[in-house]
């Protein structure tokens, strides 16, 4: 691997996350704006044995209703 690809993986593991509620439009309901934001954690893990596979994402509270 060569030693940008290795500073940049570093780089994005010290990138603090996302607050998405305060991203997220206000118009939505708050318990609509927390299942997304909740969806979306799942979705955008670093790790994929970490993140949310297509089923488990589809299985999301945020999908119910």
């Amino acid at each position: 691997m060569k030693q940008e690809t290795v500073d940049l993986i570093y780089k994005i593991d010290n990138i603090p996350k996302k607050d998405f509620p305060k991203i997220l439009p206000k118009e939505f309901a708050k318990k609509d704006i927390d299942q997304a934001s909740s969806l979306l954690e799942k979705l955008l893990k670093w790790n994929p044995k970490n993140r949310a596979t297509c089923e488990e994402a589809l299985k999301h509270e945020f999908f119910k209703h």
